[in-house]
């Protein structure tokens, strides 16, 4: 019997334990606000005279395979070098890390955009030593925005749900605002 009864209370206690320990986790993630004003800054419009955290905020809106966000960002005060970051990498479905790299790719052609578009032209390296990397050595220009730099911050956010009926045209169908267009058929 008082197997029986240490048991119930032990389990008991288990239960609660990881009930409170539930509800501490729960409340650590905050709310659906701070998620949709964290979200918002990170999708700012990025300033005229942007620091290299902003060029890389914008670089990091660029898709990756399955959102991993394969990268890692080395700055300095002249330029930025991309890195892949293995330790994030997704071997069943990209064994031969292609999707990685594409994701690279994608980060830095953000990065040189928004770049270009507030007057900081770079060169642009990659450097297959070691893992390869990407590294932009920041020059000075002539600001030159794009439609491809106003699509940065607007190509992140989410697709609008397709219900039936509409039918998913190609981005140069809707130039010259680059986004997805839904039509009725």
């Amino acid at each position: 019997m008082t197997d029986r009864l240490q048991f119930l209370i032990g389990g008991g206690a288990l239960a609660l334990g990881g009930a409170a320990a539930t509800y501490a986790g729960f409340r650590q993630m905050g709310s659906m606000d701070a998620y949709n004003d964290t979200v918002a800054e990170s999708r700012a419009a990025l300033s005229q005279h942007p620091e290299m955290r902003d060029l890389i905020r914008y670089a990091t809106l660029a898709p990756s395979g399955h959102n991993t966000q394969l990268w890692q960002f080395e700055a300095s005060p002249d330029r930025i070098a991309i890195l892949p970051d293995f330790s994030r990498r997704t071997p069943v479905v990209d064994p031969d890390d292609h999707h990685l790299f594409v994701g690279l790719g994608a980060a830095a052609e953000n990065l040189s955009v928004a770049a270009t578009a507030r007057g900081r032209p770079a060169e642009i390296a990659f450097a297959s030593a070691g893992a390869g990397s990407v590294t932009f050595a920041f020059g000075s220009g002539k600001p030159a925005e794009s439609a491809l730099f106003d699509a940065i911050a607007d190509a992140s956010r989410p697709v609008p749900t397709m219900t039936g009926g509409e039918s998913a045209l190609l981005i140069s169908d809707c130039l010259p605002l680059p986004q997805l267009c839904l039509v009725s058929i």
